[in-house]
């Protein structure tokens, strides 16, 4: 499966993550397992990327990681949580206990220097 669902706790758990506003349905298995980023077209300015996480409005909590070198993602009032810390750069492996959502991090060795991925 590309998506893991977590029911009584609202939570569903995917590589990358979501287009926000398209039905989980439709969601392409190269979004879920690829995306960083979406157009912002809240402004008629120039359109620039932003995290798609920043635009997600639920219905679900959705937990992801693919996004290491913006790190822990989780000032998006708790409905997207990033929890890719980085391990292959030295950063930590992060976990995510729930229902707490605690977040938990243990020290990795440094497999691939930043920029030389």
């Amino acid at each position: 499966p590309y998506t893991i669902t977590i029911p009584n706790l609202n939570i569903v758990l995917v590589h990358a993550g979501f287009v926000p506003n398209v039905p989980m349905e439709e969601q392409t298995i190269q979004t879920m397992t690829t995306i960083r980023n979406i157009v912002d077209t809240s402004t008629t300015e120039d359109k620039k990327e932003i995290p798609w996480a920043s635009a997600w409005n639920g219905p679900q909590t959705v937990i992801f990681g693919h996004d290491a070198r913006r790190g822990i993602q989780n000032s998006y009032g708790g409905k997207a949580i990033g929890i890719d810390s980085g391990a292959v750069y030295g950063n930590g492996l992060t976990g995510l206990i729930l229902p707490e959502r605690k977040l938990i991090t243990i020290p990795t060795p440094e497999y691939c220097p930043v920029g030389k991925d």
